[in-house]
């Protein structure tokens, strides 16, 4: 399952990247089937599964209920050496697209994920305290 990523188009919520279906299958159904079959007739067994519909269709945009574009942002980090710049701009990458469903609260920590190497983040200079540190994902 993925779900769709969005943009917004000057009016509406758009689909930049459509979301797909996924199938989860049903282990205890299949665990049944099978057992069924080795002690029954011995025929093939068929894998049942499930379809998973992501949260984020594209064919339905609109019953996210989304109208409004809450915010877009701009950041000049002239000057700032290229390991920041990776972590800002892989932060800003993950944050495009972010959604607020109505009534909804917005996590920075959440949209971002977990800050290291395997996300794509770099070491760089970070404010520790009073302090100027290195570790990963500094500048973001």
């Amino acid at each position: 399952m993925k779900d769709a990523e969005v943009g917004w188009n000057g009016e509406k919520v758009v689909s930049v990247e459509v979301s797909q279906d996924g199938i989860a299958l049903d282990a205890a159904a299949l665990a049944t089937a099978v057992e069924q079959s080795f002690l029954g007739a011995r025929g093939v067994v068929d894998a049942p599964v499930q379809i998973e519909k992501p949260q984020i269709d594209s064919n339905n945009l609109a019953s996210l209920g989304i109208s409004t574009l809450l915010a877009t942002g701009r950041s000049n980090y002239d000057g700032s050496g290229p390991e920041r710049r990776t972590n800002v701009e892989r932060g800003a990458a993950l944050l495009n697209g972010a959604l607020v469903p109505p009534q909804s609260e917005f996590s920075f920590n959440n949209a971002i994920g977990y800050i290291d190497e395997d996300a794509g983040f770099v070491t760089a200079p970070v404010i520790d305290g009073e302090k100027i540190g290195k570790d990963v994902g500094g500048g973001i």
